[in-house]
């Protein structure tokens, strides 16, 4: 993705899907961010680049 269009994109508010209270995902400017709760205050999260090869 062009830096230019990911810098429009970044603009945009980051919507969460899933269920908020444990596990959840996120596109947002060519990225896709999840995350996941673990054990008593402890989050696993991850983000991704989704580029094509």
């Amino acid at each position: 993705m062009a830096d230019s269009k990911r810098a429009i994109l970044a603009e945009e508010p980051i919507i969460w899907t899933g269920d908020l209270s444990d596990d959840c995902t996120a596109k947002w400017a060519g990225l896709m961010l999840r995350a996941e709760w673990m054990e008593k205050n402890y989050w696993w999260w991850a983000v991704y680049d989704m580029k094509k090869p």
